[in-house]
């Protein structure tokens, strides 16, 4: 029996290496095209601090969207 978890854990290993391989899509934000009307400077400076970097197109990706098994998990 330890034997075949020996197994399945070098299948994980090796296919988590393998999936390193796979091509990953090009994280390229949208072009900003408008902005919204703030009703106040604290608000927008709010969005900006809390709320921009997901749900805008300036979105900054993280260094481990590079790699893809990161990037499915």
């Amino acid at each position: 029996m330890p034997m075949n978890i020996g197994k399945i854990v070098a299948l994980a290993v090796v296919v988590l290496i393998l999936i390193q391989f796979v091509p990953m899509p090009n994280h390229q934000n949208p072009q900003v095209t408008g902005t919204p009307q703030w009703d106040s400077p604290r608000t927008e400076a709010l969005f900006k601090r809390a709320c921009a970097n997901c749900h805008s197109n300036e979105t900054v990706w993280p260094w481990y969207m590079t790699h893809s098994t990161q990037h499915y998990i």
